[in-house]
Order: structure tokens, then C-alpha cells, then sequence
């Protein structure tokens, strides 16, 4: 999507995304120096607060939920202007909470062409407008939309270059690779890096740490971590879908230094649960100091492992549970401290 501010200038900036089952993942690329930001985090958070989508544009409603919105819509005053249905509610009876203004236009379908959330006095806190609207694939389509905070004297316009709709995607379009130098906050392992540009012996100097992790210190580090994390992550991948029948979860874990407690639970929790019969650790600096069965009472697994105070290296290690037979790996994950 290509974004502009009033009047007429332009945000220096592109956003790409990729949303898949268990993961999302934002690229804004700045136009001004080249410089680019990655942001790794739950599809569902993505989604409410990053994604001004076509389908945001249209049925967004200012994130108010579908169930408020049913619980209130038989509360709405119903006006006509200019050829368009226009409702009008407030969220509580007291007439003194805010609301939301919709706009619908009976020629596109009844499809919400605008919709602004009102203060109590009915003065306009925030408003979506959609225009220049096509026809695709038996759909309404707006290809210019607007986001604006009036009493700010704030307005971003939103343009669409394409769009196709109800068709297959192929996966190699579900997903991108951050470029070289991006500064990726992975929300979901608790880690802030760059991406390291190629054969660059510099360290970065822009790293931060997220607690309770350390910062890893230079780009050969954080190029080992992000490889070993990803291998790891296929290598779970593939175990789960091996039908075992006992799934732990976490299946990967960041060890934090010295000596701590860190608990598996059962996934699939049943009356008969597995008993474990024995254990066994991959050659790795961290320490295991002993693995506490509680699956009988709690459906947990408590695991002690030590990583020494001179460690600093990264380092990892995979905690084999064997359930008479039935082989669960945990993967232990150590980031390099500086």
C-alpha cells in the first residue's frame, strides 16, 4: 500500500505484510535513507492494530467489536443524506459515551462507505472515508480510503495499486525475507536484532535487549541465532506432524543464566496420561540437573538446567523425553551475552 499525508505529501514510507497461521510479520521500508524496521508478532495483534487493509477501510468500524456493534445497532437513529443511509448510535444509554456515525450506500450492495466514531456531543473523533470504488470479482471495492482525526488536524490517505480477490496464492507470496540491515523486533521469542548484511565483520551497535535476554553482541551472533532458532523450529515442526500422540509445550526455550526451573505442559491433557520412562540430553555447555515427572497430578514436566556464569557463547540443547518409546524433543536456547 502507498501512503500520503495532507496536503499532498507524501509519508515516506512502504508497508508489506505477511500473515500466516501462527505468526505475522510487518517491513516498513523508508523511502528517506533506505532505512527499514521488522516487526514479528501475533497475527491477531497484527491485525487490530498494524493492518489498514482494504477490508479494514470497509468494515473496520474503529476495531469496535461485531457483538457491540449487534448489541447497540437497534438503538440507531436512521437519517438519509445524499442518497446514502446514515445511522447513528451511542454505545451506552446514558447518552454521555461516545459512539459511531456509519455511512451505507443502498448502489454498492449497502457496503459501509464511511463510518466516524462521535463524541457525545455527535463532534467527530475519527473518521474512515472510502472512494474511487470498483467492481472486482463481484465485490465493492474502495481503491482510495482516507483515516482522519479532525480535532488533530490529522489525515492519511490510503491508496490501492492492486487487488485481486478469491483467488489461489501461491506460498511464496505468504512471506518475505527481511533485507540485509532491517531491525527486527520478534515479539514472539522476546528478541530485538538486525538482520547482519553480508560478510560484515563489524558488531552492531544497535541491538537491544528485551528481558529477560540478553542482548546478543554482533552480527556472526545473531546470525547463529536466528538460523539455529528457524532450524529448530522446522525440526518441531516436522516432529509434531509426526503423529506421536504427546505433544509438550513450550517445544523451544530461551535459558536464562545460572541455574533454573523451566515447565513443559501437557498439550493434550486425558485421564490416561503418558508415563515417562527416560531421558537423555544432547553434548551441550548448559547443564541439565534434573527432570521432575508431575504429569500424574499437574500435567507438567519440570526441568532444572544450568547455564555457568562464564558461559557466554551461544548454546544449545535438545532435552530428549522418551514415553515408552514415544520420543518428545524439547529444544533449550541460550543467546549469546556480552
Amino acid at each position: 500500500m502507498d501512503m500520503r499525508t495532507q496536503p499532498d505529501q507524501r509519508i515516506n514510507k512502504i508497508e508489506q505484510y505477511s500473515m500466516a497461521a501462527g505468526t505475522a510479520k510487518r517491513l516498513t521500508l523508508n523511502r528517506n535513507g533506505n532505512s527499514s524496521s521488522g516487526l514479528i508478532d501475533q497475527p491477531k495483534i497484527m491485525q487490530n492494530i498494524h493492518v489498514h487493509s482494504v477490508y479494514d477501510a470497509i468494515w473496520g468500524l474503529q476495531n469496535i467489536s461485531w457483538n457491540k456493534i449487534h448489541q447497540r445497532i437497534h438503538t440507531a437513529a436512521i437519517t438519509v443524506d445524499q442518497g446514502l443511509y446514515v445511522l447513528e448510535y451511542h454505545f451506552t444509554d446514558s447518552g454521555k459515551s461516545n459512539g459511531l456515525r456509519i455511512w451505507i450506500d443502498p448502489e454498492k450492495e449497502y457496503v459501509p462507505v464511511s463510518y466516524a466514531t462521535i463524541f457525545p456531543d455527535k463532534t467527530i473523533l475519527s473518521r474512515v472515508d472510502s472512494s474511487d470504488w470498483k467492481r472486482v470479482d463481484n465485490l465493492w471495492i474502495p481503491m482510495t480510503y482516507t483515516y482522519s482525526a479532525p480535532m488533530d488536524g490529522f489525515l492519511q490517505e490510503f491508496e490501492v495499486k492492486s487487488i485481486a480477490l478469491n483467488r489461489p496464492i501461491s506460498n511464496d507470496k505468504m512471506d518475505f525475507t527481511f533485507p540485509e540491515g532491517t531491525m527486527v523486533d520478534d515479539r514472539l521469542r522476546g528478541v530485538k536484532y538486525p538482520v547482519p548484511k553480508a560478510n560484515s565483520p563489524r558488531p552492531s551497535s544497535a541491538v537491544e535487549a528485551l528481558s529477560p535476554l540478553a542482548a546478543p553482541v554482533g552480527d556472526a551472533e545473531l546470525t547463529s541465532v536466528a538460523v539455529k532458532s528457524d532450524e529448530m523450529m522446522a525440526q518441531q515442526k516436522t516432529a509434531t506432524q509426526t503423529q506421536t500422540g504427546i505433544s509438550l509445550s513450550p517445544p523451544y526455550i530461551w535459558v536464562l543464566p545460572g541455574t533454573n526451573q523451566y515447565t513443559l505442559e501437557l498439550v493434550q491433557d486425558t485421564k490416561a496420561r503418558p508415563s515417562l520412562s527416560g531421558k537423555t540430553i544432547s553434548d551441550s555447555p548448559l547443564i541439565l540437573q534434573g527432570v521432575d515427572d508431575q504429569l500424574a497430578g499437574s500435567g507438567k514436566i519440570i526441568v532444572t538446567l544450568e547455564r555457568p556464569a562464564g558461559h557466554k557463547a551461544f548454546a544449545d540443547a535438545v532435552l530428549t523425553l522418551d514415553f515408552a518409546g514415544t520420543k518428545v524433543p524439547i529444544h533449550f536456547v541460550a543467546a549469546p551475552l556480552p
